[in-house]
């Protein structure tokens, strides 16, 4: 049977509204922004960002494989083209597009922390029941999440989309063209204060995913964060009647009950709208736990199969840099958390990390946590707390604002700081002995992965 093409011709001229567009009739199966990953038969869209503008590159997409380019001038090429006034406008359009033209049931999830990890595992039970399309890596802004809509192949059964957010009224945007059935809040917590003036103005920003969710439709919050009440108002004031807490907590429709261990190996025992189910999980955390309590909650909700679902938990694994197990040589634990950190998914990371049983030292390397504002000193220092409970012995932190941390921690604990990463590492190879674990930790752009891929290299194991 031939593949329904993602887009025609047709069909994105019609999205854009464009009227110049190249006469030849073209199918494409696939659309991108990235021109690096441009793959035979892709439409390229030239975005113009404030240090590269993707026009530059329509020989190279070209030359690839693109069928079809959509741009802002007519290029001097024999190549298809679509011309718009405005490329990320018409990126917007043809997600609304894509959105207009789906059946499935689409689910959008947002919140301060695990919002890609409960995309993932979402997308993982339901693959599971049938054909699901979501969110690649953590494609979640103004940009990117149209995109992934403008990618959702049109006879998807579940479309599972990631909202996030740098400024207000971002979500309250994306969530008028995702148009989610369920809207699911992971949390809500100190991340991206540099651009709010409160935790409070977080919550009511996240809140605001309700907006594009029906009347009809299912939302799911955190019923044990404090914001609990503000995100539930929300849903309430838009007429949603279908509002589901998950949680420890009694008050919770979706409850995690017990957790046990075994060989590294986690047994969790839940009550999903009154009923108990047992899955397992190869990481460590209450926050994994609480990840898949939420996918279970979608399942039942949706009436799909239960059985299956806590079946499929069993064989997920976290992405890449988000809490992944590397055994190195002579049983050297590396978890690498260098993608992303804010307090909440800082506070965890260190929690999952002192649930790990190793025969050596555990040694915490934290770096800066961006985007938090004037707060920031005061929450680096909060860290300490959850440091010390981590059972590690030894923190090295690195930048500007973990400096407070390191000046918290005092005698607390065998700590040094560093203005330096070649140092660091040279450290931490110099202090690493065998059975030893590290947990490598920072926002995304403190360059983290540096460490990440030194001490592969240096201690790759077998």
């Amino acid at each position: 049977m031939t593949q329904k093409p993602l887009w025609t011709a047709e069909e994105i001229c019609a999205a854009t509204r464009s009227s110049l567009c190249s006469r030849e009739s073209w199918e494409a199966s696939g659309i991108t922004i990235n021109s690096k990953e441009v793959e035979k038969g892709d439409i390229f869209v030239a975005i113009k960002g404030e240090k590269v503008d993707g026009h530059d590159f329509l020989e190279e997409v070209f030359e690839k494989g693109a069928i079809a380019a959509i741009v802002e001038h007519a290029p001097a090429t024999s190549h298809n083209y679509v011309v718009v006034r405005n490329t990320q406008e018409a990126l917007m359009d043809i997600g609304r597009a894509a959105r207009n033209r789906l059946n499935g049931t689409i689910i959008g999830v947002t919140g301060s922390a695990g919002k890609t990890s409960t995309k993932d595992m979402l997308a993982l039970v339901l693959g599971a029941q049938g054909k699901t399309f979501a969110t690649k890596r953590s494609f979640n802004s103004t940009i990117t999440a149209p995109l992934s809509l403008a990618s959702t192949p049109v006879d998807s059964d579940y479309g599972v989309f990631e909202i996030g957010m740098n400024e207000p009224g971002e979500i309250a945007e994306l969530t008028k063209i995702i148009r989610p059935h369920i809207g699911i809040v992971t949390t809500v917590g100190a991340g991206h204060l540099q651009n709010f003036a409160s935790v409070e103005d977080i919550a009511g920003e996240k809140a605001s995913i309700v907006l594009g969710v029906p009347a009809s439709g299912i939302v799911i919050l955190p019923g044990d964060n404090p914001f609990y009440g503000t995100l539930k108002k929300v849903a309430q004031d838009r007429g949603i009647d279908n509002i589901y807490a998950f949680g420890e907590s009694s008050t919770c429709d979706a409850r995690l009950l017990k957790t046990t261990e075994e060989n590294g190996v986690y047994h969790h025992t839940v009550s999903v709208l009154g009923e108990e189910h047992t899955f397992t999980l190869h990481l460590p955390g209450k926050h994994w736990a609480l990840n898949a309590l939420i996918c279970l909650l979608v399942i039942k909700v949706l009436k799909k199969d239960m059985k299956k679902a806590c079946q499929t938990l069993a064989t997920y694994s976290p992405p890449e840099r988000r809490g992944v197990p590397v055994m190195l040589k002579e049983d050297i634990l590396l978890v690498d958390e260098s993608y992303n950190a804010n307090p909440i998914s800082m506070t965890v990371a260190l929690e999952s990390f002192g649930l790990r049983k190793i025969k050596g030292k555990k040694i915490a390397v934290l770096g800066d946590m961006r985007e938090l504002g004037h707060d920031a000193p005061t929450l680096h220092a909060a860290l300490k707390d959850a440091v010390v409970k981590s059972g590690s012995s030894i923190l090295f932190t690195y930048g500007e604002n973990m400096e407070y941390l390191h000046k918290a921690i005092g005698n607390t604990m065998k700590a040094q700081h560093f203005s330096s990463m070649e140092k660091l590492i040279q450290k931490l190879f110099d202090t690493v002995q065998p059975h030893d674990a590290i947990m490598v930790k920072s926002s995304n752009g403190v360059g983290f992965i540096q460490i990440i891929n030194a001490l592969k290299e240096k201690l790759a194991g077998d």
